[in-house]
């Protein structure tokens, strides 16, 4: 302020010689000399008749006094140019409650002690956050505190003669009180009507004082509730992230315990590989065709048996309802992109190969892994499924034959296994006459119990 006056008193001269006319304490006094906070305009406009209304723009602040004025409820604000905060003094009027007004956040003093409150809500308390001084002392039917005064600096509230019911809802109080220590701090608080006990002082508090069990319950209930619920969507989780290994299992265990009636299908192996692959291609074409041709399978290679001209898609799903086992030469090859970032040949043989697998129980699934991939060097779900439970037959186990493990998996061929069944049973022999009076009686289906089950796959109990 002293470095204000020596600039003025350094610039300022005669022809600007401004004084004051009003009010008359400051009339005649040059505006120079006459301190800031003495700056104050008289508000009439929009002030409440009974209140006065005081700017202070030096303060950022309009004083509003209503005290003893016989309100109801808080008065009307009027409008300032100058000051955005709102000092209001209400004491000792009729107001049973504060309401929600638009310049709540705008009060930094509030005086509203001597009236007849019932109640402060958190919503109230919360508007109240920018107020650094509030008086609630003397409201004899303002039993209960806004649990958002936690939050308030207790040094800043004035309370006194005050009775407060202190009960199971009110345990917060303890350490709001206790908080800090505050200059008068005694004689400013409110005092405390604990049940069964009754009145002590707000500082004497304790929730030991209070017989809250039933709260107590509440928390181990809901404790109980939060464990459960925690074990679900833990549970939900792995469920949700080995979904695919639990299907093959549940898929596995179905296969072994099966008894049903399958169709006599057209082909027993559907070879699904990548032919641009020139190990897998010379190792499929060398051995593994031939020896399952030779152990009597009926394979269907889709480079090779896809009818010339034929839509690819459509004939690989028609040949698949018609084929028992998927069988699958897994190469970091099998699922990489073609050219221009379209699909393999070799993805949309695995989907469909999947869907049939995963809707019908006579299928099966033989994945070889012939570049010893683990599950994570694969993307695809299902696959990375069939590495992580072990289905797979690996070109790492040098302990029994590759295509021993392969014969196993797939089962016996199904005409091996129908002319096996035909000659047990021992087809009744035919007179001259039966052959052209009884129609053929030739299965056309075999029960699939006689097929054998799988091995290599983890065993369930």
């Amino acid at each position: 302020m002293e470095r204000a006056y020596e600039i003025v008193n350094t610039v300022w001269r005669d022809y600007m010689n401004i004084t004051c006319k009003e009010p008359k304490n400051l009339a005649g006094q040059p505006v120079v000399t006459i301190p800031p906070e003495k700056l104050i305009c008289d508000t009439d406009i929009g002030c409440d008749p009974r209140c006065t209304c005081i700017d202070q723009p030096f303060k950022n602040r309009t004083f509003i006094d209503c005290s003893n004025a016989g309100l109801k409820r808080l008065p009307d604000i009027p409008p300032s140019r100058f000051s955005y905060f709102l000092s209001l003094n209400v004491s000792n009027n009729d107001i049973s409650i504060i309401e929600n007004v638009s310049y709540l956040h705008k009060i930094s003093m509030l005086d509203i002690s001597g009236n007849n409150l019932r109640e402060i809500d958190n919503t109230i308390a919360n508007n109240l956050e920018n107020a650094t001084y509030i008086d609630i002392s003397n409201n004899p039917r303002l039993t209960q505190l806004p649990q958002m005064f936690q939050y308030h600096n207790v040094c800043s509230r004035h309370m006194k003669n005050l009775h407060v019911n202190c009960d199971c809802q009110s345990k917060w109080i303890e350490k709001w009180v206790q908080s800090r220590p505050c200059h008068e701090s005694q004689d400013n608080l409110f005092k405390c009507e604990i049940p069964k006990i009754g009145i002590r002082r707000a500082l004497d508090f304790s929730p030991e004082d209070l017989e809250c069990s039933p709260e107590g319950f509440l928390l181990f209930l809901g404790t109980i509730i939060a464990m459960v619920i925690l074990t679900l969507v833990l549970i939900g989780i792995v469920v949700y992230t080995f979904r695919y290994e639990l299907l093959i299992l549940c898929l596995r265990m179905r296969q072994k315990s099966r008894n049903i009636v399958v169709p006599l299908y057209e082909y027993d192996v559907f070879l699904s590989f990548n032919d641009a692959d020139d190990y897998v291609d010379k190792w499929v074409n060398d051995l593994l065709e031939p020896e399952l041709t030779k152990a009597g399978y009926n394979v269907f290679q889709p480079n090779r048996d896809v009818t010339f001209g034929a839509e690819r898609d459509s004939e690989i799903i028609k040949i698949l309802s018609k084929t028992r086992n998927f069988l699958t030469i897994m190469s970091e090859s099998y699922l990489q992109e073609s050219e221009e970032g379209m699909r393999s040949w070799t993805e949309n043989e695995w989907k469909y190969g999947w869907n049939n697998f995963k809707t019908d129980r006579s299928k099966n699934i033989v994945l070889v892994n012939f570049d010893h991939l683990s599950a994570f060097n694969v993307d695809n779900p299902q696959i990375k499924a069939f590495l992580r439970v072990g289905c797979t037959v690996d070109f790492k186990n040098h302990d029994r034959k590759i295509m021993q493990e392969i014969f196993e998996k797939l089962g016996p061929s199904l005409r091996k296994s129908f002319a096996s069944k035909a000659m047990e049973n021992k087809l009744p022999k035919f007179s001259q006459f039966d052959i052209f009076t009884i129609p053929n009686k030739m299965p056309y289906s075999i029960n699939d119990s006689n097929l054998g089950t799988y091995e290599g796959c983890p065993k369930m109990s």
